[in-house]
Order: C-alpha cells, then structure tokens, then sequence
C-alpha cells in the first residue's frame, strides 16, 4: 500500500469513528458534489439491519446539517443495485439532533445515505447502525 493510499483510508477510518461517536459537534461529509454523493457503511458480512441513528447538529467550517440530510434516501445495497430504503426527514440542529429511523429488516453488506438530487453536499454527525444476524 502506497503511501497516499494509507493516509486515505486512515482519514476513512477517522471519520468512520466520528459518526459513531454520539459527540454532535463530529462527524462526516462529503468532498464533492458527486451525483449522487454518498456516506457509505461496509458491514463486512450479510447482516439483518432494521434501524439507524442519524444526527444532525453543527459541524466546524459546514456549519448546520440538517439541510443537507433532510431529503437524502437511505439505501442499502442488494447485490446487483441500491435500493431505497426510506427519505430522510425531520432533522433538527437543536436539540435533540439524532433521529432513530427504523423499517423493515433488510439484509446488507452495505448501507449508505445518498443526496437524491445533483450537485448536492451531504453530511451528518451520526451514522449507527443496528439489527442482528441474518
């Protein structure tokens, strides 16, 4: 692994804790505009997911988050596509600023929240995810 390589996917793993964290003023966001932008989780193995916490709040230099949350879908990947789970809605950036969202058990190695438009920034300050095993 090459040098740049490293420093990337420790920056990953960084903001993988910080959204994690239950800490409002941390978190993550995109860099670019990509269509769509994304925040993505890799479980690792195929497991039961059936709720997620998400949060809004203040981040240093982007400011309030709720704006760029609100309207986002949740996805989860089923092997072949990304398939919309639920529409984010009803954030705040005033207490409290973590939401539970929770829907019908899908099983995924990925889940990801994804802005639904073009040219749109997305972040968050929570990103917990929760379920069993398959």
């Amino acid at each position: 692994m090459n040098k740049k390589t490293a420093r990337a996917l420790e920056k990953s793993i960084a903001h993988w804790r910080r959204m994690r964290d239950a800490d409002s003023p941390t978190g993550g966001c995109t860099s670019t505009t990509s269509t769509p932008a994304w925040i993505a989780a890799y479980l690792g193995v195929l497991r039961t997911v059936d709720r997620v916490v998400l949060g809004a709040g203040t981040l240093p230099v982007w400011g309030t988050v709720s704006a760029y949350l609100n309207g986002a879908k949740l996805q989860y990947y089923d092997g072949s596509a990304w398939v919309d789970i639920l529409t984010v809605s009803g954030m705040t950036d005033t207490s409290p600023t973590e939401k539970e969202f929770t829907f019908t058990a899908v099983n995924a190695r990925h889940i990801r929240i994804a802005t639904a438009a073009a040219y749109q920034y997305l972040a968050t300050t929570e990103f917990r995810i929760y379920g069993g095993s398959p």
